[in-house]
Order: structure tokens, then sequence, then C-alpha cells
């Protein structure tokens, strides 16, 4: 059987920025995610890690799949 090579995760974090529009607010879109304005603050840093439920409600709302608001930080088998 073959497996692919695995590459550990060493950061992944949540960023909105790409998908950000025009007009739009930090309150706002913090008060339609029910979450804090600094957390959508660091969401559109990508700065936040966030949690599922927050995740979740992020695609749903910008209409995106929960992959593309995930950035990931792998390790290479150099780091080790």
């Amino acid at each position: 059987m073959f497996y692919a090579e695995v590459r550990k995760v060493k950061l992944a974090t949540v960023c909105i920025m790409p998908f950000w529009r025009p007009g739009e607010t930090v309150e706002l879109v913090a008060k339609e995610l029910g979450v804090n304005p600094r957390t959508v603050s660091g969401l559109r840093k990508g700065t936040n890690k966030g949690d599922w439920a927050t995740l979740l409600n992020c695609a749903r709302y910008f209409n995106v799949s929960v992959e593309d608001l995930i950035q990931i930080n792998e390790e290479s088998e150099d780091d080790e």
C-alpha cells in the first residue's frame, strides 16, 4: 500500500481578508457572526486561529469553503 508523505501542520490560522466586501465594517461583520469586533479584526489580519463555529460561520457568511479560509504553515522535513 502506498502512503503519501504527511506533512505536519505547524500553524493554521483563519484569514477572511481576501473575501472582504467593499463597504463592510468590522462591527457589521462581528454582529452578523455573533462575535467580538476584535475577533473579526484578527480574522481579517490572519492572526486569529478562530474556533470551529466561527470558521463555519465565516465560510457561510462569505459564501466560500472552509478550506479557502484556512492558511496553513506546514513543517518540512528540514524543520524537524
